[in-house]
């Protein structure tokens, strides 16, 4: 029993770590928003991402939460209104 406790308490505490950064990588991104590396791969190349790109030899590029999150909102369907096709 104390080992699944201690086992929640350590979840607990990485899901807290994680969600406090403010900056993630391609795959914490692509898990955050719920879509594939490559799916967010292609909307960074169309521009539909806004990217932090690092300098030095790997070019590290990195997603601000923020805009991730404005991304979801502005993407935004709204409810249709009216009866359900049949």
């Amino acid at each position: 029993m104390k080992e699944v406790r201690a086992s929640r308490e350590e979840f607990a505490r990485q899901v807290a770590e994680r969600d406090s950064r403010a900056r993630l990588g391609y795959a914490e991104a692509a898990e955050y928003l719920g879509i594939s590396v490559r799916a967010l791969r292609r909307a960074v190349v169309s521009g539909l991402i806004p990217t932090v790109k690092l300098t030095g030899k790997t070019g590290t590029t990195l997603f601000e939460r923020s805009a991730l999150d404005a991304w979801v909102e502005a993407s935004r369907v709204p409810a249709r209104k009216g009866p359900l096709a049949p």
